[in-house]
C-alpha cells in the first residue's frame, strides 16, 4: 500500500515493513490509473470503483455471466481504445458490459472496433475480440 509518493507499507500477518521507493515509481502508479479521474463518470477510470460486472454476449449467450474478478483487466483493454465522439451508423453491437456503482449501472456497447459509454464512441480495431481474449486468458 503507497503511504505516499516516497513510502510503502507491506504487511503480512506478523510485521509490518516501510520502503522508501523513488518518485518515479508513484508517477508511473498516476499514469496507470489517474486518481484524480476516480469520479468523473464520463472517464474510463471511473469504472475501476465498481462492485461488479456483468457480461451479455448478444450473438450467443457464451460469455454471458459475473466477471468482476477480472474487471480491472478489462477496463485496462478498453482504456487503449481512443475516444472519436459520438457513434455513427455501426452495425448492432456484440457485447454489453454492465458495470455496477453505488447500486447505479453503467453500460458500455463493445463492438467489433469500437465501443459506446456515456454517449462517446471510443475506437480501436479489434477491441471485441482484445476483450473476449482478456476473459479466455483468466
Amino acid at each position: 500500500m503507497f503511504i505516499d509518493k516516497t513510502k510503502i507499507l507491506v504487511r503480512d500477518p506478523k510485521y509490518f515493513s516501510f520502503y522508501l521507493v523513488p518518485k518515479d515509481i508513484w508517477n508511473e502508479m498516476e499514469r496507470i490509473l489517474p486518481v484524480n479521474k476516480l469520479n468523473d463518470v464520463n472517464d474510463l477510470v471511473f469504472l475501476f470503483k465498481a462492485e461488479k460486472l456483468k457480461i451479455e454476449d448478444i450473438e450467443n449467450e457464451v460469455i454471458n455471466g459475473d466477471y468482476t474478478y477480472i474487471k480491472e483487466k478489462i477496463i485496462r483493454t478498453l482504456r487503449t481504445a481512443e475516444a472519436v465522439g459520438e457513434l455513427q451508423n455501426k452495425e448492432g453491437e456484440k457485447l454489453i458490459l454492465k458495470f455496477q456503482i453505488n447500486g447505479k449501472e453503467y453500460a458500455i456497447y463493445v463492438y467489433n472496433d469500437g465501443f459506446i459509454y456515456n454517449n462517446n464512441f471510443y475506437e480501436k480495431k479489434g477491441i471485441k475480440e482484445d476483450i473476449e481474449l482478456a476473459l479466455q486468458a483468466v
